[in-house]
């Protein structure tokens, strides 16, 4: 049997962080950081500023030096975490919309199975599917926003500072924490062979959070911030089935929001896989997406990263970044005994 090799081509990798770090920063400010505010799209806006120097980091650590296994590791860990977190958005928001009770297992094992099978298909598979949707995306947001153009309010963006500016900058820097997950496919990228692999292309995926700050505007110009903002299903019934957007707008609306959560959830299952590969190289590519969506399914249904996830939020991107940064700085350092050839 042919051992399978987890890999994604740079030009792959590249959209398919792009697409998972705008929906994964979405989330997080539409549904997941407590009450949404008008300031949601200024928080938005600041988490690309960290992202940047965190991505050239990135571009700098090789991944064949052994300075990289502990920023591997808090990858593997981070990104593995985030993916069950991500595999129960879909659960709940799925259970949200069902006209009877579904036991959550029966909700999240058909969608562990097809990640499974995405993973499987390796990354380029998972990337030129991100491509296809960067082009399907744009076309069903038009239409949604057309159809609901008469009613947008812009005066519900005010007042524009929302709970205040130091709200903001805590929402920022929980974002940007979550940038990191979402981004992780771009570090098991496949270099060799790569003429660009030189060039920080990279610093495209810090557009992500400008995407993501627009689709709040929108989201926010639909209904008054505060309004649905006291509990996890209110926010999720307001952004899919908002009362004041006629019936017919319900469906295009679940199709992008599920088929975007599904997108991110696989860039992060194929990411902590291949993190699981290099850590283990020996483990075949099958065997280790085979654990990563089983732990990752085991970890959502147990409610587990609900508090995990608010725990870690705030300090995610220092301890990332930190480690990514050490490992760059250190894997630059010449080692002992050697010394550079001055003939």
């Amino acid at each position: 049997m042919i051992v399978l090799k987890l890999n994604i081509s740079r030009i792959a990798s590249i959209p398919a962080a792009f697409v998972g770090a705008t929906i994964r920063i979405f989330l997080d400010l539409a549904l997941d950081g407590g009450t949404i505010h008008n300031g949601a799209w200024i928080a938005a806006l600041l988490s690309a500023l960290p992202s940047i120097p965190y991505l050239l980091c990135l571009d700098a650590v090789q991944s064949d030096k052994r300075m990289a296994i502990p920023l591997r590791f808090m990858l593997l860990s981070v990104t593995a975490l985030d993916a069950a977190h991500v595999l129960s958005i879909c659960v709940r928001a799925a259970g949200c919309l069902t006209l009877d009770y579904v036991p959550a297992h029966f909700l999240a094992l058909p969608l562990a199975l097809a990640v499974l099978w995405c993973v499987w298909r390796n990354g380029d598979a998972v990337g030129y599917a991100a491509i296809l949707w960067i082009r399907v995306f744009p076309v069903l947001l038009l239409l949604v926003v057309t159809l609901q153009m008469r009613h947008y309010n812009a005066r519900w963006l005010l007042p524009l500072l929302g709970n205040g500016f130091p709200d903001i900058i805590r929402s920022g820097v929980r974002a940007s924490g979550w940038f990191i997950p979402a981004t992780a496919i771009y570090y098991v990228t496949d270099r060799s062979g790569d003429k660009s692999g030189r060039r920080p292309l990279s610093a495209w995926l810090s557009f992500a959070p400008a995407v993501a700050a627009l689709l709040l505007i929108l989201r926010l110009m639909m209904a008054p911030a505060g309004l649905y903002g006291l509990t996890w299903e209110a926010r999720l019934d307001a952004l899919l089935t908002n009362g004041r957007a006629p019936l017919y707008l319900q469906l295009p609306m679940m199709l992008v929001f599920f088929f975007s959560a599904f997108h991110l959830l696989t860039c992060e299952c194929f990411a902590a896989s291949a993190l699981l590969q290099r850590l283990a190289p020996a483990l075949d590519g099958r065997l280790c997406a085979a654990v990563v969506t089983v732990a990752c399914t085991g970890l959502s249904l147990s409610g587990f990263t609900v508090t995990a996830v608010d725990f870690i939020a705030p300090w995610l991107y220092v301890a990332v970044a930190a480690t990514a940064a050490l490992s760059s700085l250190l894997q630059g350092a010449p080692k002992g005994g050697e010394r550079p050839c001055n003939g």
